[in-house]
């Protein structure tokens, strides 16, 4: 009777919670989002922020958007990325055609309106990544000082970290790496970036320092951030999944159902 009970608790927990992957857990602060988590399992990852939810898969290259207070979700594919940046690409065309019929003193104003309202418009920043030579202790492991420059001028202030100095196995730093790239493939379509420390930043920094930013902080009166805290541990392989009972919505940009 005893092991008739343990199988059909066993068989209960697996469907009611599903299996647990052994994984990592990242949980970092911000000054202007507050507390966010990564956890991270083999290729997929889960991204938690201010009740946002995304889910990657690297395996797949794809991304997962959650909308929980209305039950949907959203995909993008290496394929939408591709389709998004020709779109991109063709109205930056047609938008400096029509910047011909503008007199030449009038069309370096315009072009800047334009870029307001649609990234891409101007010239992408140069962007290179200097080690200072100083160092410093967040969360527990050492980490480099270096910082961020974008056209030459400092934009961030960093401290980069050995993986495993932090606790994150070498295989789950690889998936954060081909997370980076793939939103570096997204803001490479769309044409932009932001003021806040970007996926060209995060990725050049991860290459060219062999490490994960343990924090960051903007020159000039913008964002920081940094891990707080880096835990191994067993995650229920349902949290890198769509919930059931949520719809797919239109993806990114329209461009399918």
């Amino acid at each position: 009777m005893r092991t008739w009970r343990s199988t059909i608790c066993l068989v209960l927990g697996l469907f009611l919670f599903g299996p647990a992957l052994a994984g990592t857990l990242i949980e970092t602060e911000s000054s202007d989002k507050g507390m966010n988590r990564m956890m991270v399992s083999g290729d997929q990852v889960r991204m938690e922020s201010r009740g946002r939810v995304m889910l990657f898969d690297a395996s797949a290259r794809e991304m997962t958007v959650l909308m929980p207070s209305e039950r949907k979700y959203q995909v993008m594919t290496e394929q939408d990325v591709r389709k998004l940046g020709q779109q991109m690409e063709q109205m930056r065309s047609q938008m400096e055609q029509q910047l011909q019929n503008v007199p030449e003193e009038q069309r370096a104003q315009m072009r800047k309106q334009m870029q307001s309202m649609m990234p891409g418009m101007g010239e992408q920043p140069e962007i290179r990544v200097e080690a200072t030579g100083g160092s410093a202790t967040v969360a527990g492991a050492s980490c480099r000082q270096a910082r961020v420059l974008r056209d030459g001028q400092p934009a961030h202030e960093v401290c980069v970290a050995e993986p495993g100095a932090l606790g994150i196995p070498a295989e789950d730093f690889d998936t954060i790496m081909s997370m980076f790239g793939f939103f570096e493939d997204i803001a490479g379509a769309m044409g932009g970036g932001n003021a806040d420390i970007g996926a060209r930043e995060m990725r050049q920094m991860m290459n060219e320092l062999g490490g994960m930013p343990a924090r960051a902080k903007a020159v000039q009166g913008g964002s920081a951030w940094k891990i707080s805290s880096v835990e191994t541990r067993s995650i229920d392989a349902g949290q890198f999944q769509v919930p059931s009972g949520y719809e797919e919505a239109r993806s990114f940009g329209g461009m399918s159902q």
